[in-house]
């Protein structure tokens, strides 16, 4: 899928800029176990948020990232494509 597809398969909205080389080749709720060129979706549970996590799943690789909470001042500049959505469970 393109980043495009995903952006309108789950209803999101990129933050910042498109990064256009992305390609993904995994998906991953776990940054432990995330893989460069990963999309990271993150979840939240009673003990942990995914959404503080992002700055992990970037770190390790992660070509794209679907987030249902602001936590960054900006989203600009990041060189990993960031999609906000209502709720990353669904």
């Amino acid at each position: 899928m393109t980043l495009e597809e995903i952006i309108l398969a789950v209803k999101g909205q990129l933050l910042g800029q498109e990064i256009r080389d992305a390609s993904i080749s995994s998906v991953s709720t776990d940054t432990r176990i995330i893989e460069k060129n990963s999309l990271f979706i993150a979840l939240k549970g009673d003990k942990f948020n995914g959404n503080e996590f992002l700055s992990v799943a970037i770190e390790k690789g992660a070509s794209a990232c679907i987030i249902d909470e602001i936590i960054l001042d900006s989203y600009e500049d990041l060189p990993c494509n960031v999609i906000k959505v209502e709720n990353s469970q669904k």
